[in-house]
């Protein structure tokens, strides 16, 4: 064999072979870049190098960025499947293959020009590198899948680095909260906020109007003035985003609207007849034998009738139809409550109706699991004395109070 070529594959070979001590020894971060675990995370066991389990230890591994005294999450089975995978690769596939195609230069070396020597040690060499081209392979298609297919907020951007969250590092990554990572997150706000704005759309658990305003709303949504029982009232301060009146002042409100039940009323605001505030809500009805309002709550919003037991409206309709009208409730399973009002005609007739679990008796139809606190849309409806006719009637002043 030309003696160039001995030399050269020696020189190789001596290469691998310290690579594969290398591989075998103790890995050391002496010389590199260590990392400790945020201050709100105790180790009892200190520093301690090695070990595949990424969480939940007693002490700390300084060579890894990964806090092992943090608690086991979802994250760290992946960071334990990525160790298993790294432990195979570097201390066992890697030295395994430094090793083969050690054995394979030595006899290919030694041949003395034998044949089958020759051949035998060109099937490992072969095998060998094909063997590490898969591995190598095999990792770039996931880490390529990974890149591609993971999220920006995923805790893993790549293969060679998956971040968990932890609490208590100082950085309030995703999925922690205020709730559940205050350290990172800040404190949760207190439970009840008396000088909160009557409508940011939160009423805590266990909280009253009195401790925190929001609870004066709809359950827990933004008001639009249901809820109050007049303007002077602590629920309804000057300042609110809406009034008592605010639903019957256009056809579209803050948190919701109006319609016709049967579909062919004119429903339309009136800023000529109202009682309160700049308009009134008409339904003017061509040669029929009843009209129909409905007024439903937009999504996000709706009435509770266990915190304010009271609909109050303002209606006016002539003589031609009957002296009461009737009320209907749509929990929001669609679910149904009616009840009957005696009214004036002629004249603005006011309309004070209790509702909720306390106020059953006035009401002659509640259906098997009615939910007073989720009430979706209030219908108003009645019929004429006679034939059919046309003519216009107002609703004004509606909103949900205290009885």
């Amino acid at each position: 064999m030309n003696k160039k070529i001995k030399i050269l594959f020696t020189t190789f070979f001596f290469i691998a072979f310290l690579f594969l001590l290398i591989g075998f020894a103790k890995a050391d971060c002496d010389s590199g870049p260590t990392y400790t675990c945020p201050a709100g995370i105790p180790c009892p066991g200190g520093e301690c190098q090695g070990g595949l389990v990424p969480c939940g230890r007693t002490c700390d591994d300084p060579c890894t960025k990964n806090c092992e005294c943090a608690p086991c999450t979802l994250c760290h089975l992946f960071v334990l499947f990525k160790r298993i995978v790294d432990f195979l690769t570097i201390n066992i596939v890697f030295p395994l293959a430094i090793l083969m195609i050690v054995v394979g230069g030595v006899m290919f070396l030694t041949a003395g020009g034998d044949p089958g020597r020759i051949g035998n040690a060109k099937k490992i060499l072969t095998a060998t590198v094909i063997g590490l081209a898969i591995i190598l392979a095999a990792w770039l298609i996931v880490d390529t899948v990974i890149m591609f297919l993971v999220p920006s907020s995923s805790p893993f951007q790549n293969w060679e680095t998956i971040d968990c969250p932890v609490c208590g590092d100082g950085n309030c990554d995703s999925g922690e909260t205020t709730t559940n990572c205050p350290a990172d997150c800040g404190a949760p706000p207190s439970v009840c906020t008396p000088s909160s704005p009557l409508c940011n759309g939160v009423c805590p658990a266990g909280c009253t109007v009195a401790q925190d305003p929001d609870c004066g709303c709809l359950s827990g949504n933004s008001c639009c003035g249901i809820g109050c029982n007049n303007a002077s009232d602590s629920e309804c301060p000057a300042t609110a985003e809406c009034t008592e009146d605010e639903c019957t002042e256009d056809v579209t409100c803050h948190c919701g609207s109006w319609s016709s039940f049967s579909g062919d009323d004119l429903i339309q605001k009136d800023a000529n007849f109202k009682v309160v505030g700049s308009a009134s809500i008409s339904d003017t009805i061509t040669s029929k034998n009843s009209y129909d309002f409905i007024f439903s709550f937009s999504s996000g919003h709706m009435a509770d009738c266990e915190a304010y037991n009271n609909i109050k409206f303002q209606v006016w309709q002539s003589n031609n139809f009957v002296s009461s009208v009737n009320i209907g409730l749509s929990d929001i399973n669609g679910v149904l409550a009616q009840a009957k009002v005696n009214i004036n005609t002629n004249t603005w007739s006011t309309v004070n109706l209790g509702c909720g679990s306390t106020n059953t008796a006035l009401w002659w139809r509640i259906d098997s699991g009615f939910d007073w606190s989720r009430i979706s849309s209030i219908t108003i409806f009645t019929r004429t004395t006679g034939p059919s006719v046309t003519e216009t009637i107002w609703i004004d002043d509606m909103y949900f109070g205290l009885h």
